[in-house]
């Protein structure tokens, strides 16, 4: 009986041993395979990658640029929702030209964009991905009309004095119909804490609105409703 353990024993870790050598024997043999192939030449052939790629949120809509420097690519192939829907884009003169493609419709949510160059011949490059966040009537109810804090009508103008800027605004809009009759519309910068409306006529009215940017990149601006004020 104690012979039969030993030797069930010794075949046990005979066959463990032989796999394991088995098992090596082939990566080595892979990689073998891997070195001759770079010592031939022969690397992995890939498409080239994109370059100065950038994600652009909007109004339920994206927009992915990118650079491509690869003369022999000539598509690309955008995925989203989860692959479930794409877009081929051509790359008729592929060059330093930064290309824009619209990715719509967007849910209002984070979204990630996958996207593979090509050769004519069906060479693909690796993937590549861009990332964000898409907007839409959930952010544009979430904006704020910007407070005016006053009024002064001096030297046939209306200058308005602006409350701080709320997050993400960007510039302010007003229209009216000044002393002569003709319709005016100016828009300032956010960052203009007062702003003066030339040839007011006292007694007027104007109407004004705030404009929003939710990110540097984004390729749509926000609007919140016109309100309207009597001076």
């Amino acid at each position: 009986m104690k012979y039969y353990f030993l030797k069930h024993t010794y075949f046990t870790k005979f066959t463990v041993w032989t796999a394991v050598l088995l098992i090596a024997v082939t990566a080595c043999k892979k990689q073998d395979s891997t070195y001759r192939d770079v010592l031939e030449g022969k690397f992995p052939s890939y498409a080239g990658r994109p370059d100065s790629m950038n994600f652009h949120p909007g109004n339920n809509r994206a927009q992915i640029s990118f650079r491509i420097k690869d003369p022999s690519v000539n598509k690309v192939i955008f995925y989203w929702n989860n692959r479930k829907d794409s877009t081929v884009y051509a790359i008729d003169q592929p060059s330093l030209t930064i290309h824009h493609v619209n990715i719509a419709p967007l849910e209002e949510k984070y979204h990630n964009i996958d996207f593979y160059t090509f050769y004519p011949d069906g060479t693909s490059s690796i993937k590549n991905t861009q990332m964000g966040n898409v907007y839409g009537n959930a952010y544009q109810s979430s904006l704020l009309n910007r407070l005016i804090e006053s009024t002064v009508l001096r030297n046939d103008s209306l200058f308005i004095n602006w409350y701080k800027a709320y997050p993400d605004l960007v510039g302010m809009e007003v229209r009216y119909i000044d002393m002569v009759g003709d319709a005016k519309t100016i828009v300032t910068d956010a960052a203009e804490e007062v702003m003066a409306l030339p040839k007011f006529q006292k007694g007027g009215e104007l109407k004004y609105r705030s404009i929003y940017l939710p990110d540097s990149l984004a390729i749509d601006s926000f609007y919140t409703e016109f309100k309207n004020l009597k001076i």
